[in-house]
């Protein structure tokens, strides 16, 4: 694959996970049936805004390249804590495929950007 095409891809695959924990980030402040939701899955009130947090802010770092990895490791750590909750409720079992493909996702994008970041990529 070219540099080119292959910087067009780290970069789609990174819109997309800015835009998925962004309005998650968003959505777990704003909207009342994340916290049923945090609350079913066993998780405390205060958890639910942290989580959040944590969504919004590394989602937005994920846009510059330089902090792109350093922001991957807690939403990955975030993305791991719900598929683990999903496992643990079966009736929502399933669900634990899209973190677990947000992971993938930001392992992808951490990769591409540290070698980037340390000069491993060929120019």
């Amino acid at each position: 694959m070219s540099a080119g095409v292959t910087k067009t891809v780290i970069w789609i695959v990174t819109l997309v996970l800015v835009f998925v924990f962004f309005f998650g980030g968003y959505g777990k402040f704003r909207d009342p049936a994340s916290a049923q939701h945090f609350a079913l899955l066993g998780w405390p009130a205060w958890f639910r805004m942290t989580v959040g947090a944590v969504e919004l802010t590394c989602g937005a770092f994920l846009l510059l390249p330089w902090l792109a990895p350093f922001a991957a490791i807690p939403l990955a750590a975030t993305s791991a804590a719900a598929a683990i909750s999903y496992v643990l409720h079966p009736p929502w079992g399933l669900l634990m495929l899209w973190p677990i493909t947000f992971i993938a996702g930001l392992a992808f994008v951490a990769r591409y950007r540290w070698k980037e970041r340390t000069g491993a990529l060929p120019s």
